[in-house]
């Protein structure tokens, strides 16, 4: 496809991402995925938004942390069937993001969200993009976003501006072109030379350095790339171990120039951290620790993500450096690579395991939101599609205190509180920031960078000039 496309009189805009892009993907109640997530912001929104025309309006504080809402007037799914508060309340109950956190019921013209045993708020949880409100119908999601799906191909998927959406998009066609992930990265920097695709945040500030006739923009990100500590399987002796006989910076090494720029020194990421985390590298102290103790019989298995994230470029070499430490210090480390997922998460589920590589991207400000889905002990997971990433397997009345205290209260002090009962109890262990970087077309107005690489495409427009 050419820049000169249209579609039904329109220049289309194409957008790249890396992975393969089908329908099945675009459940909005699944686990986070990078590529589907692309779609799915603009295929279905969250129950509040800023806008005027928010799916729920009047929103409404009720005793107890609870809240309610109004439908706005006219809401349909994007094939035209009238929405009501039963179809929201029903699909949302559903959802393995809400059920361990809300009930959702109707009340009247309302619907209503009230805390299960723990107050957090409310309000900033259904404003996030993992609880957009969805409904599948004869196998296909529909939802009251600003576009809607028009058809899937090879190619991938082709979305159009709802008709039934308040405010239409000003760019009314889109192909979200998928690529696999193999040489996907070297495909679509080819494609962008080409101008045979318009907008990506799939390659590197590596990769596009030589990359010539795009706008670049690049941005910290929203995620921390992650090493979780089964604290079932290790003990708490090994675990602090561990921590501290991993030299973080040789890791980020094999994939960055600068690791230093990348290096995270805390489990929450850019702008939502105020403190830093004491993580020192001290691989004397680690070899000795973990001479006094008994270890585990047999290898150590450690799950890796499958996929590069824009907080780890690469999961095999850092993988593989991860063991080739862990090694050094007398710890036999087995690396279970995932392909899909589906697979990372039903590993994940199993708990079989010592180790786990992957990472979490926020989405929503709340920095006690991201800690919560990390370490709270409602978070531990139960199956694919859970709604947290506590692969850690916390289970401790302390750290889900210290959870609470800093959800109802995000404090400097709060905070402190918190890390330190991390570094206490090392769960988890912070490797990286991730970044956005994103290559587009002169001509493509309205990007902003700090909104991450799952756009809102809504919010773009072609330049007049």
């Amino acid at each position: 496809m050419r820049a000169t496309d249209e579609a039904d009189g329109e220049k289309m805009l194409r957008c790249a991402v890396v992975g393969t892009l089908s329908v099945e993907g675009l459940n909005p109640y699944a686990d986070f995925d990078f590529a589907h997530d692309v779609a799915k912001r603009q295929l279905f929104e969250p129950p509040v938004s800023k806008s005027d025309d928010s799916l729920l309006q009047v929103v409404d504080d009720l005793p107890g942390g609870a809240v309610t809402g109004r439908l706005r007037d006219g809401a349909r799914l994007s094939d035209g069937t009238a929405v009501d508060v039963e179809m929201v309340a029903t699909a949302l109950s559903r959802s393995p993001w809400y059920q361990p956190l809300l009930d959702v019921s109707t009340r009247g013209d309302r619907v209503v969200f009230t805390p299960k045993g723990r107050a957090f708020d409310v309000r900033a949880f259904l404003g996030s993009d993992r609880v957009r409100f969805g409904v599948q119908t004869e196998g296909a999601w529909l939802g009251t976003g600003r576009y809607r799906v028009v058809e899937t191909t090879d190619e991938g998927i082709r979305l159009e501006a709802n008709p039934h959406h308040p405010r239409p998009p000003s760019i009314s066609n889109v192909m979200l072109r998928g690529y696999e992930p193999g040489d996907g990265c070297e495909r679509i920097r080819a494609d962008i030379a080409t101008e045979d695709i318009d907008l990506t945040a799939a390659l590197s500030r590596e990769e596009l350095v030589d990359v010539r006739g795009v706008r670049k923009l690049f941005a910290a990100g929203t995620s921390t790339a992650l090493l979780w500590l089964n604290t079932r399987v290790l003990s708490a002796p090994i675990r602090s171990a561990i921590a501290k006989g991993i030299d973080r910076y040789t890791v980020l090494a094999t994939t960055y120039e600068n690791p230093m720029a990348f290096l995270a020194p805390s489990v929450m990421p850019p702008g939502q951290g105020t403190i830093r985390m004491r993580l020192p590298y001290e691989r004397a102290d680690a070899e000795r620790a973990l001479q006094e103790v008994d270890l585990p019989d047999g290898p150590l298995r450690m799950i890796v993500v499958w996929g590069r994230r824009p907080y780890m470029p690469d999961p095999d070499k850092w993988s593989a450096e991860l063991q080739r430490q862990l090694n050094a210090l007398g710890l036999r480390v087995e690396l279970v690579h995932t392909s899909t997922l589906e697979d990372y998460q039903r590993k994940l589920a199993s708990g079989d395991y010592a180790l786990a590589l992957g990472g979490w991207n926020a989405v929503s400000p709340s920095p006690s939101e991201f800690v919560d889905a990390m370490l709270h002990s409602s978070m531990i997971p139960k199956g694919t599609g859970s709604a947290g990433c506590n692969y850690g397997w916390v289970e401790d009345a302390e750290m889900d205190a210290a959870l609470q205290a800093f959800r109802s209260v995000p404090s400097r002090e709060h905070e402190q509180a918190l890390l330190h009962r991390v570094e206490t109890t090392a769960p988890v262990l912070p490797l990286a920031y991730g970044t956005t970087s994103i290559a587009a077309r002169w001509d493509l107005e309205g990007i902003e960078p700090s909104d991450g690489a799952i756009f809102d495409l809504a919010q773009l427009r072609w330049s007049e000039t």
